[in-house]
């Protein structure tokens, strides 16, 4: 996902919560989502009859990358952010009935039950907002590695109901 986004996750640590946030995403009031012949899942506005196989709240992240890119290189160029951002995420390992946060770095590969010292997002940007959420398992730079069954693609199951699609 984030290199779908276009986020270096090595470089641009900042912007993972975005990515994170974007596998998250609800879909909007009125989509819907099924699988196509060959398992792909794809939306559905109902009312519209607009079908995609992008999801709905695609161009929102996108755009939202740039700006907080944008945002992030003005606020290194007046010395209020951190130049040198380490890649880290935390994550949920919901294969154990606690639930365990910890959190992975993607560019050492490190993992730490403990909130690093590094760990910023750039404040005031929606991506700072985020709380504990589901694995993305499908990040650019591989999975994390706690827990076979950590959640995290955006559609973990969907069948040819909408009603069972879940999200992570």
């Amino acid at each position: 996902m984030a290199e779908y986004l276009g986020i270096d996750v090595m470089r641009e640590g900042y912007l993972l919560p975005l990515v994170k946030m974007a596998l998250q995403a609800p879909l909007p009031k009125g989509w819907e989502v099924y699988k196509d012949d060959k398992g792909e899942p794809f939306y559905s506005h109902r009312r519209s009859g607009k079908t995609s196989y992008r999801h709905p709240a695609d161009d929102y992240f996108m755009k939202k990358v740039q700006e907080d890119r944008a945002r992030h290189v003005k606020a290194v160029q007046e010395g209020s952010a951190v130049k040198a951002s380490e890649p880290w995420l935390d994550f949920i390992d919901d294969t154990c009935e606690q639930h365990v946060r910890y959190w992975y770095n993607f560019r050492t590969k490190e993992v730490s039950k403990i909130r690093p010292a590094l760990y910023s997002v750039l404040s005031g940007s929606a991506a700072g907002s985020g709380e504990a959420g589901g694995v993305p398992a499908v990040l650019n730079a591989g999975a994390p590695p706690m827990g076979e069954g950590v959640s995290g693609a955006r559609i973990d199951a969907v069948a040819n109901s909408p009603a069972s699609a879940t999200l992570a």
